[in-house]
């Protein structure tokens, strides 16, 4: 309500002040026509109202006009004798006050024409002004005739100057902005004159106190008989525009930079995929990389195979020279490279003349026209440093983000193609190991078979002697227990793999071990022809541990070492007490002077399969599983082993290092054995290989055994219940019913003196054991069966009569 209450007053103040106007104008008429009435007498009484309703009429509209019109007519008739005398004394009176009113209705509108006109132009006017104030438009016009410029507020605000809203002389007007916009706007008015035309447009720049400013200068001439007589123009604040389209322009350029550089990746990958040796990939990827950084010079370092050392493998720019002592300076951990492979990080350099940490490189870097460098380690997913790449600039030069990133894409393809490789020649060098053990496994198995099938043979032969068959008796025992051990072997690497072999830990001596092992592994050195020297320490050297396979680890190496020692070599077994970090430990050496190790091969011989070839190119006998088992062994103990050698005929030397641990105290054994009282046994034996079922039951039978077969599972029930043995010795894998089935069927029976169950089968892994005893089985023994030890587990039991008597 107030503010209605203000505009209202507002209104009425405007009114009143329109009414004065009004009427001073019409009482300043009436004045002069009083004042000049002496000159011009009574005849013209409306000659000075006239001009009042014009001017009423163009001021303030019609109505004000009317009034003073009006006013007039009563200033006429104020005289009342003098009016009715100039009424009614002739025709003329009465003309005059008609044409009075004729030209004062004229008048009031032509004055009304005359208000909206200037009215409109006012408003436009005042549109103009508004919209150049709002956009920033300036609007100047120079009149060459006058020699003056009129220039718009909005253009001296864009100038940064102040002139008046008004024209003023040329010369003076300019001397206020700034020189180097008026001599642009000189030249461009010069050109547009010599063009011949009409219209121009230009962009004009200076540098001014808030930076550089761009206007966009638009200009029209003016002519008359061709002349130019005026040069009219607007001018807009550009420099926004110029701001955006600055950046569109650099946005541009990097995403042409970007696609050039996919583009320049996705080839990279393309090549990556084509077959050829992996050094020549790291030069197709280091041409890459330096192409990226518009660079001139780069190498690429890798682990070297033979050394482990970091090796230059490709370059651009650099020769042989410049190679050579930047491989030195890496070497040394200098230069951006050298730092880089002991940090494990980026290393940049931005100008080697400035580094602190290139101060001593100055002279080098300038003689090998290096300004700049950044290097970038190639670092497995593991954090292994693989390589590194550096890339080399002539001028120093910052090193960008889009430079570091393109560097990590690459070199993450060098790591991930490197990798490949890499398991590529693995899987490779595996299958050939693969392959070598198939072949040296099948050469291993025909070896004892060709003794075995001629010792049988010869055992079968009716003119053959006693003294014969007894010798061949034992070629096929020791050739059975040949290929058993073949089999302990890959059984015991395969459980080690697995984790499912455990130790019997108890307290070993130290002088046991070795003897066993030396015993064991006499026949290899004897037959060979070999000197063993043993070095023992004084005292004896008890510790915990497994004694049976420490003695297989020390039999395992010293028979390694007399397969690859030539015939009548030496061989040096030492062992004693050391300490290393500060606790106790147990070292076993075995040396010898055979063919030796090359250094490469030093990681490799404890990998399985793995066997050293001799100088004629042809490997020993042996699966390649021996020292694999053996680490396997060792390191069960929470030992570690080592091989060393000086390379090919220098012979080699294997170190075995134990911790040095008490042991715990030996529970009581208990004896199974005692109240045996002994005598034979009725025996089913169940297998489906006729041959293994009826030689097991010919061998049961010479020890005074009763025995029965069975070739299946079910045949296998049948049996049992015609005869009620005292032991069932069963194979698993039998058709019908397999073993384990056929003792679950046993067991569920109850029977007060049930049999002894003996599982009798090739399968001989922990869960074909804990299979057996789960289904009732009293012992499981693996083919081929050992016979003493399958009749020493026989005579822990009674029959069932000999049980009651008891």
């Amino acid at each position: 309500m107030k503010v209605r209450f203000m505009l209202l007053s507002d209104a009425s103040r405007q009114l009143l002040l329109r009414l004065a106007f009004v009427v001073g104008l019409a009482l300043l008429a009436m004045l002069l026509q009083w004042l000049a009435q002496p000159l011009i007498g009574k005849g013209e009484p409306f000659l000075f109202f006239l001009p009042a309703v014009a001017l009423a009429a163009v001021w303030f509209g019609p109505i004000p006009g009317a009034v003073v019109l009006l006013a007039g007519l009563a200033s006429a008739g104020m005289d009342e004798a003098s009016f009715q005398a100039f009424w009614h004394q002739s025709n003329d009176g009465r003309v005059t006050i008609a044409a009075y009113l004729i030209y004062g209705v004229l008048l009031l509108a032509l004055g009304e024409r005359l208000r909206q006109g200037g009215l409109r132009t006012a408003q436009a006017q005042a549109r103009l002004r508004l919209l150049a104030e709002e956009t920033d438009v300036g609007l100047f016009e120079f009149d060459k005739v006058a020699g003056t410029l009129y220039v718009s507020p909005p253009l001296a605000r864009l100038c940064g100057v102040t002139a008046p809203d008004r024209a003023m002389p040329a010369l003076a007007l300019l001397s206020r902005f700034p020189p180097q916009l008026v001599a642009q706007a000189r030249l461009a008015q010069e050109h547009l004159l010599h063009r011949q035309g009409d219209r121009f447009e230009h962009e004009l720049a200076w540098p001014s106190p808030d930076g550089m400013k761009w206007l966009l200068l638009r200009v029209r001439l003016i002519r008359d008989d061709l002349q130019v007589t005026h040069v009219r123009g607007a001018v807009a604040d550009i420099t926004e525009r110029k701001r955006m389209e600055n950046q569109l322009k650099d946005t541009q350029e990097k995403l042409s930079v970007r696609v050039n550089d996919l583009h320049r990746l996705q080839e990279l990958s393309t090549r990556l995929l084509e077959p050829r040796p992996l050094v020549q990939q790291f030069q197709v990827v280091l041409d890459v990389v330096v192409a990226l950084h518009h660079a001139e010079h780069g190498l690429l370092a890798f682990v070297d195979e033979d050394d482990g050392q970091l090796k230059i493998k490709a370059s651009v720019g650099h020769d042989a020279q410049a190679l050579d002592q930047l491989q030195r300076l890496m070497d040394a951990g200098r230069g951006s490279c050298g730092l880089a492979r002991v940090q494990r990080s980026r290393v940049v350099v931005n100008d080697f003349q400035t580094d602190p940490r290139c101060q001593d490189l100055r002279a080098l870097a300038a003689s090998l026209g290096l300004g700049a460098a950044h290097t970038t380690p190639l670092l497995s997913d593991s954090g292994e440093l693989m390589g590194l790449i550096s890339v080399h600039f002539p001028e120093p030069h910052d090193i960008t983000l889009r430079e570091t990133d393109l560097t990590d894409l690459c070199t993450r393809k060098i790591i991930v193609h490197a990798e490949r490789a890499r398991a590529r020649a693995e899987l490779q060098a595996a299958d050939r190991r693969k392959d070598e053990f198939l072949a040296t496994l099948a050469h291993e198995l025909r070896n004892p078979l060709a003794p075995i099938r001629q010792a049988a043979l010869l055992s079968s032969a009716a003119q053959a002697t006693d003294a014969q068959k007894r010798w061949s008796h034992g070629v096929i025992e020791r050739q059975v227990q040949h290929m058993a051990l073949l089999l302990d072997d890959l059984l015991d690497i395969s459980r080690i793999t697995r984790g499912a072999l455990s130790l019997r830990l108890e307290e070993v001596q130290l002088h046991a071990v070795i003897e066993s092992a030396v015993e064991t592994a006499r026949p290899t050195i004897e037959g060979r022809q070999h000197q063993l020297q043993v070095e023992l320490p004084a005292q004896p050297l008890r510790f915990e541990g497994d004694a049976l396979r420490l003695a297989q680890v020390v039999a395992n190496l010293l028979t390694n070492a007399a397969k690859y020692t030539e015939p009548g070599g030496q061989l040096v077994i030492r062992a004693s007490r050391c300490v290393r970090d500060g606790a106790g430990e147990v070292l076993i050496e075995v040396c010898d002077n055979g063919i030796g190790i090359p250094r490469e091969s030093l990681g490799e011989v404890f990998n399985m399969f793995t066997q050293l070839r001799r100088v004629s190119g042809r490997v020993n006998e042996g699966l390649g599983i021996g020292l694999a088992l053996t680490r396997g062994l060792v390191e069960l103990h929470g030992g570690r082993i080592s091989a060393h050698s000086d390379g090919p005929g220098c012979g080699s030397r294997f170190e075995v290092r134990l911790p040095l641990r008490a042991a715990a105290a030996p529970s009581q054994p208990v004896s199974r054995l005692a109240g045996y009282r002994g005598g034979p046994l009725n025996i089913l034996v169940a297998d489906d290989n006729r041959d293994a079922a009826e030689s097991l039951a010919e061998l049961l039978r010479l020890h005074g055994h009763s025995v029965m077969l069975a070739f299946d599972g079910e045949q296998a029930l049948e049996v049992f219940d015609q005869t009620a043995p005292d032991a069932c010795l069963l194979d698993i894998g039998m058709p019908r019913l397999d073993g384990n089935e056929v003792a679950r069927r046993l067991r569920a029976r109850g029977d007060l003196h049930a049999p002894v169950l003996v599982a009798i089968t090739g399968w001989g892994q922990a869960s074909d054991r804990s299979e057996a005893m789960e289904a009732g089985f009293d012992h499981h023994l693996t083919k081929p069966v050992d016979p003493d030890k399958l009749l020493q587990l026989l005579a822990l039991h009674r029959p069932p009569a000999q049980a009651r008597a008891a």
